[in-house]
Formats: structure tokens, sequence, C-alpha cells
């Protein structure tokens, strides 16, 4: 699979294809982040500072595992930090495909975030984008 030249791309050639990331702060509601999930059909989330630095990552499969099954949870008075993971694994965009579907797969990661230079958020990859991505450019 190596010897694809796809997989030698940098990611910073797939980005054009992805939507700006969405991203919040580490006050907001749980409720509020998953009324974004649903409103722009995403299931991940960058939490970041007033400089755009990433401070944690809430994916859906936090809300299952971390949220849901304490059914008695008002999650309107709950603030996502309480269950983002900090700190989140990063990628730089200069990083090649091959290297982050191996990063993503060796961590069980759905989701990635990809920054700039200065460690700002640039973008949020998830498997499926890299699936639909890859599929496109072997089918050109």
């Amino acid at each position: 699979m190596s010897s694809l030249p796809i997989l030698h791309k940098k990611v910073s050639d797939f980005l054009i294809f992805l939507i700006d990331p969405i991203t919040c702060r580490e006050d907001k509601p749980v409720n509020e982040v998953m009324d974004i999930f649903a409103e722009n059909n995403i299931g991940c989330i960058a939490i970041t500072d007033s400089e755009n630095k990433v401070r944690g990552i809430f994916t859906e499969r936090d809300y299952i595992l971390k949220i849901a099954p304490n059914k008695n949870s008002d999650t309107s008075k709950i603030a996502i930090v309480e269950h983002m993971t900090p700190n989140p694994f990063c990628v730089d965009e200069q990083q090649t495909i091959g290297k982050i579907l191996g990063i993503m797969r060796l961590n069980k990661f759905r989701h990635i975030i990809i920054t700039n230079q200065d460690k700002t958020i640039n973008k949020i990859i998830s498997v499926k984008d890299l699936l639909d991505w890859l599929c496109d450019s072997l089918t050109e």
C-alpha cells in the first residue's frame, strides 16, 4: 500500500477539499455542542483558546461513552471541558497522507486535528474524509 504515490502527498494538498473546522471554547455547555454536531452534520469539535490554539477535542464517541450512560445528566449545566480529551494529538499540515492514515489506524482515531506551523487549528480530518478523497483520487 505504501507504494501508492497518493500516500506520499502532503496533507496540505488535501486541505482545500475540507470545510473550515468548527470550534468552541471550554465553557460551552455539552447540550449546545451536541446541537452544533446536529446542525453541521459533524461528529467532532475542537476546543480552542482565544488564540485559536487547540486545548481539546470532543467527539460523538466521547458523548456516547462519557455522558449518555448517565441519563440524569443536565447537559445544559455541564461544560465541554469536563468531558473533552485535553491536549489531543495534532499533526502538522506538512505530514503525508500515508503518515496520517498510519497514526489514525495505530491510535484508533476517527478524527485528527491538523495544525498550522504556529500550532493554531487548520482543519479536522475524519476517516471518512480521507476515504472519500482516496477513492476519488484513485478513480480519476
